[in-house]
């Protein structure tokens, strides 16, 4: 009889012993997921992005609102100036996009990446896209690649993609 007493308080302090570990685990699990929320949360992105004209954004609202959607750290600042200063500002890493007209392609230098996604004008809240057939403009999206962005890099897979899936037929264009 004494034998189950003493094997019954064995089993009672190992019980309480594993809820005391299992309380203590919890705690500084809890309290390592709180830091890395703040932490991400702190760490938002600002991605500055220029251009010449306002109708240019356009061309890339779908793609910047579909990032935003899935990485909501990521802000953008938008500018709108000329040519020439904007592209002194993606030399020195003050601008991370530039988004150009067919006209000022010309004046990009070697050194900047570009790809080049139809130009969609925005009325009234309708998207119109011109197809080949028509007379064709293109916004080009320039960047400096010396400078290197894992955010911007993520912004401009998302432009890309959403230009290929307009090539592709899946985006639904709003009549």
């Amino acid at each position: 009889m004494k034998d189950i007493v003493v094997l019954m308080l064995l089993i009672i302090m190992a019980i309480l012993f594993a809820y005391y570990l299992l309380k203590k685990l919890n705690a500084i699990i809890s309290e390592t997921f709180r830091l890395q929320s703040t932490e991400n949360a702190v760490k938002g992105c600002v991605i500055k992005i220029g251009t010449t004209r306002k109708s240019l954004f356009d061309s890339t609202k779908s793609a910047l609102d579909q990032c935003s959607q899935l990485h909501p750290n990521i802000e953008y600042v938008f500018s709108i100036s000329n040519v020439n200063h904007l592209l002194w500002k993606l030399y020195i890493g003050r601008i991370d996009i530039i988004l150009l007209s067919e006209k000022h392609i010309k004046k990009i230098n070697k050194g900047f990446s570009s790809f080049h996604v139809p130009y969609r004008i925005n009325k009234k809240d309708k998207i119109q896209i011109r197809t080949e057939g028509e007379e064709e403009n293109r916004c080009y999206v320039v960047w400096n690649p010396s400078i290197t962005s894992r955010e911007r890099d993520r912004v401009l897979f998302y432009i890309e993609n959403d230009q290929n899936s307009i090539r592709s037929g899946y985006y639904e264009c709003v009549e």
